[in-house]
């Protein structure tokens, strides 16, 4: 698989005003988010491995390319208990990882909050037999709740149209985008069993 090469940016935030808020900025460098992204140090999050014996796992990595915090508040769904923690907030230009796992099928939801903004960014997921992954992601204004049935809505294309703010894919589709005011996030998953999802919030 090829490497994309994205560019970062500096940014300077200004008091929220309202739905035109944006995030100012400006371009100084280009980097590699998914390697060359620091780990926040001193956290011992990871990743699950082929030696793990659970059947259907996914493995989750956020790269977190605001000058902002992302910020979980212990909020989070999961259908089984054999899963890693979700940080409780991704730094700036810092990446974070975990995992969720079970034997039968993978179902999740959490989020994050952007800092100094009124905004989340959502995302529910699943690992199911049959390569049959999926995943939706949007970004809404606080508060937001994660619970089975927020997620069974949320994944559930039938109950919504995607908007540039929301969006449902199979993991078989290639990166998908949403976009809200002038902040965005990349999302990509991959179709086994032992599935992995990257996640990458930045601004424009």
């Amino acid at each position: 698989r090829s490497v994309v090469h994205v560019e970062i940016f500096e940014m300077r935030i200004e008091p929220l005003a309202g739905p035109n808020f944006k995030l100012k900025l400006r371009k100084i460098e280009k980097f590699n988010p998914f390697r060359n992204t620091p780990e926040t140090p001193g956290k011992k999050s990871r990743l699950a491995t082929e030696t793990d014996s659970w059947r259907f796992l996914c493995n989750i990595e956020i790269t977190n390319c605001l000058n902002v915090k992302l910020a979980n508040k212990k909020n989070f769904y999961c259908n089984s208990e054999n899963n890693d923690f979700i940080p409780s907030e991704v730094l700036p230009f810092r990446r974070e990882k975990c995992f969720v796992a079970n034997d039968t099928k993978v179902e999740s939801m959490f989020c994050y909050e952007i800092d100094t903004t009124d905004l989340t960014f959502v995302i529910a997921l699943k690992v199911e037999p049959n390569k049959n992954n999926s995943f939706a992601a949007e970004f809404l204004e606080r508060p937001v709740v994660t619970d089975e049935t927020e997620l069974k809505a949320l994944m559930d294309p039938k109950q919504w149209k995607t908007h540039l703010y929301r969006k449902y894919a199979t993991a078989s589709e290639d990166v998908q985008v949403i976009q809200i005011r002038n902040i965005l996030a990349e999302v990509e998953m991959t179709d086994e069993d032992h599935s992995s999802v990257k996640i990458r919030i930045y601004a424009v």
